[in-house]
């Protein structure tokens, strides 16, 4: 039987001491991975919420929503608002949750296709969700009648960076007349992504 030559004690201190440092740094860079990930998820949710609420106080969509959208009013300012924004959609919807705007005209008319009963119920949401535009980060909000109740909603998103892994939407759902009142509950999207 051939003898193994044995690794001297300093070559095996060596060695820990090697092996050590790559798992501390291995894991302090996961750790702040998974920080930076979870901020830049609450900054395009807070973007999204941003642009959603700003749809949602557009007393011309307020309006059109109210007559059903005869002339289109509600795709072309959303859309404008999607562009500006560089947001990834501005999806406004009546009360049946049936979408009046989105980037892809084809989904027009069409139930959405994430859950708008939060947003409906008269509930500031923000979500990161999957949706017919991929995973992204979500703000939904009611959009009020004159009578002051919640009748339909905006939503937008916005793309996180694609180092991430995900892409982000900011969404604003509502029907609204000028004198929207702010919601009263909000959420924080998630720490990990699903859309």
């Amino acid at each position: 039987m051939p003898v193994r030559p044995r690794i001297s004690f300093a070559r095996q201190v060596l060695i820990l001491q090697v092996g050590v440092v790559v798992v501390v740094a291995v894991l302090g860079y996961g750790l702040v991975a998974w920080m930076l990930d979870g901020r830049l998820r609450d900054q395009y949710g807070q973007r999204a919420l941003t642009v959603a609420r700003s749809v949602a106080v557009d007393p011309q969509i307020a309006a059109a929503v109210a007559a059903g959208d005869p002339a289109g009013l509600v795709q072309d300012r959303a859309e404008r608002v999607r562009v500006r924004t560089g947001a990834l959609f501005v999806v406004v919807t009546d009360n049946r949750g049936l979408r009046l705007s989105h980037p892809n005209p084809l989904e027009l008319g069409r139930h959405v296709s994430t859950d708008p009963s939060d947003a409906l119920a008269g509930r500031e949401v923000v979500r990161v969700e999957r949706g017919t535009l991929g995973l992204s980060a979500r703000g939904k909000v009611p959009l009020y009648g004159r009578a002051g109740g919640s009748s339909a909603r905006s939503a937008s998103g916005s793309t996180p960076a694609r180092s991430t892994g995900s892409s982000g939407t900011c969404c604003a759902r509502c029907r609204c007349s000028s004198r929207a009142p702010s919601c009263s509950a909000s959420s924080r999207p998630p720490r990990s992504a699903a859309g």
